[in-house]
């Protein structure tokens, strides 16, 4: 979720090392290889997409800019059983958790830049895709890469383990695996990767009970959830975007650099939290060795799921029931006294995490844990 606008100049000509994609891309979309999410959904586009510009039509993917989404979508039946696993020069295999205090946080998104040296690889598991068709999990649109490099910048130790949800044709029109691959992204997540933290820089305007199980599960087994909230204040601002709207997972909006509310970022009550997401600087993949700003609740969301890694790597055990009652009792308050549809709970005070993430730990030692929201 998005508005981004790119401050660094770009190059003529691609990535030399890449392959040609176009004659491929344009017999996929001949044979109709494309899914759609249920309803309407959104996702930060390309890091890097001009100011209001949207992608293009065909897809429920919401573009960067506006917050413009295509409604009245239908579901595709192509599910992602059939998903594909590529390496990206990551540090273990699917399934087998890295060895060391890392800390694993998936990063359901649109893959990730093969060959970026703003990126650490030693820190990124091997990918997989969910997208029926595609083998590459190289990220076309940059929104992947973007909030793994977030993450990497607020949580160095972090393990990424990037899985492939959505992409795009050559023409710039997304693919996605729809819904069944966002919940097989989060199963995988839990089960196979062992990761502790979930990204979810996505989201649909109308609940799933597939979605609701597969988030429920991630609860039940001690994974914390974290997704944006939207971009869509400008022309709805009560819209709910889930999973972020869901009691268990964290929703997180878009605070500016003084600490003020975005334009773009939802206010009602799926924000719990809210993180800086305007201007920042992240990872592009149109000049791979510099940076680009965008702005979105996305990023917002990778920046606290930054912070949650922090305290995970700190506290390995603490469940996502503690950690959002760690979150609550945290935030330095930025609107009306207590919580409110603004800013929820405020911006995290990483000195007062710290206070409290002792006191919890101490608490739980003592045989006193509190655990319930």
């Amino acid at each position: 979720m998005e508005e981004t606008r790119e401050k660094s100049n770009r190059k003529t000509s691609g990535k030399t090392n890449r392959k040609p994609r176009a004659l491929l891309l344009i017999l996929a979309a001949v044979l109709g290889v494309f899914c759609i999410v249920p309803a309407t959904a959104f996702a930060d586009g390309e890091a890097g997409i001009a100011e209001s510009e949207t992608i293009k039509a065909g897809s429920s993917i919401m573009a960067a800019g506006t917050g413009t989404a295509v409604s009245n979508a239908t579901e595709a039946g192509t599910a992602a059983s059939n998903a594909s696993e590529a390496s990206i020069a990551g540090t273990g295999a699917a399934g087998t958790a890295a060895a060391g205090p890392y800390v694993m946080v998936a990063v359901i998104d649109s893959g990730i830049d093969e060959d970026n040296p703003l990126l650490d690889y030693s820190k990124i598991f091997q990918a997989k895709i969910y997208v029926d068709g595609e083998t590459s999990c190289d990220d076309k649109i940059g929104h992947g890469t973007a909030i793994a490099g977030i993450i990497q910048q607020y949580a160095p130790g972090a393990l990424i383990v990037p899985l492939m949800y959505y992409t795009a044709y050559a023409s710039g029109v997304p693919r996605n695996g729809g819904i069944p691959a966002i919940c097989k992204a989060i199963y995988d997540a839990v089960n196979n990767y062992k990761c502790k933290i979930i990204n979810i820089s996505s989201g649909i305007t109308s609940e799933s009970d597939k979605l609701k199980a597969a988030i429920d599960y991630a609860e039940s087994k001690g994974v914390i959830v974290i997704s944006a909230v939207g971009n869509d204040n400008k022309i709805a601002a009560g819209r709910m975007f889930y999973p972020a709207a869901y009691d268990t997972v964290i929703g997180v909006g878009a605070i500016d650099a003084g600490k003020v509310i975005a334009s773009f970022s939802q206010r009602n009550k799926s924000v719990m939290a809210v993180m800086y997401g305007v201007d920042i600087k992240v990872p592009g993949i149109k000049n791979s060795d510099r940076y680009t700003t965008v702005s979105g609740t996305s990023y917002a969301a990778a920046a606290l799921c930054g912070i949650a890694t922090v305290i995970a790597e700190e506290y390995p055990d603490i469940t996502p029931a503690q950690f959002r009652n760690l979150l609550k009792s945290s935030s330095q308050d930025l609107g009306e006294p207590g919580y409110d549809i603004v800013y929820g709970y405020g911006v995290p005070d990483t000195e007062a995490l710290k206070v409290n993430l002792r006191l919890l730990t101490a608490t739980i030692t003592n045989g006193l844990n509190e655990t319930t929201d």
